[in-house]
């Protein structure tokens, strides 16, 4: 179904009226990209500063037109290979971005696992086997990094951790992997929603996955001491849905989160 981008996310109100000059957010991305190898993080203060040249074509699209739709205060981008996820999730973990989103999840030959260095991997015969028990470790099916992603936030926002009188982290997560909606540290968009279509970006489609790296701009870019409620998109065109009771979907999926 062909629709107009009339839906709510129905975020609970933390304040009745935007407080005009206060602070906006920081949203951080991570990103799978090969495209240049001289930086591994960027820094963005407006989508003018984004280069074609530094992304390939889907990156670069999410960053110029997705990535600042919600005027954020700055948008930092990771970049990750299999072999580096861990450490760069521990340098986000350090930066604490507000939100953070991983837009474009890797098909299963190019997906991205937890994997083991190959000093940590048993010695093998031959270094043919070594090569090839890597691989397993990097070929897992996309619901894996999502669930990786999920596991990641859970364990850095542990509340126990506030008892015991440590520090917990204060990233929220964006992503659309259908998680039970008991987390408020995770904002988990509707797979059904799909086809997202940019005004000036013609025959380009953005599933949901993609999309929330619009999602937790629109959260980053409303004040930190305000909230955001039933948000106007003038970017979005149309988008798809087969969402048939919206009001059972925000039911079960727990759309109103506090931020």
């Amino acid at each position: 179904m062909n629709i107009k981008p009339t839906f709510d996310f129905q975020f609970k109100e933390l304040a009745s009226v935007r407080i005009q000059g206060a602070p906006r957010g920081i949203l951080g991305l991570l990103l799978f990209d090969e495209t240049v190898t001289t930086f591994k993080e960027k820094e963005y203060y407006s989508s003018m500063e984004v280069k074609e040249a530094d992304w390939n074509q889907k990156n670069y699209k999410i960053l110029k037109f997705l990535a600042f739709t919600g005027n954020p205060f700055k948008v930092k981008v990771y970049k990750a290979t299999a072999e580096t996820i861990n450490e760069v999730l521990e340098q986000v973990k350090k930066d604490e971005p507000n939100y953070f989103a991983c837009p474009v999840i890797p098909t299963e030959s190019e997906a991205v696992a937890k994997v083991k260095k190959v000093k940590e991997i048993k010695v093998l015969e031959t270094e043919e086997n070594l090569e090839e028990e890597k691989s397993k470790q990097i070929k897992v099916r996309v619901s894996t990094l999502k669930g990786d992603l999920v596991s990641w936030i859970n364990s850095i926002r542990n509340t126990e951790t506030i008892k015991l009188g440590n520090d917990t982290s204060t990233i929220k997560l964006v992503i659309s992997a259908d998680t039970a909606p008991d987390k408020p540290w995770i904002l988990d968009y509707s797979s059904l929603q799909t086809h997202h279509e940019i005004n000036g970006l013609e025959d380009v489609y953005f599933n949901a996955q993609e999309y929330t790296a619009c999602i937790a701009s629109m959260a980053a870019g409303v004040a930190l001491n305000s909230s955001l409620t039933s948000a106007a998109q003038p970017w979005l065109k149309s988008m798809k849905s087969t969402i048939t009771d919206e009001s059972a979907e925000i039911k079960k999926r727990k759309t109103g989160y506090k931020f």
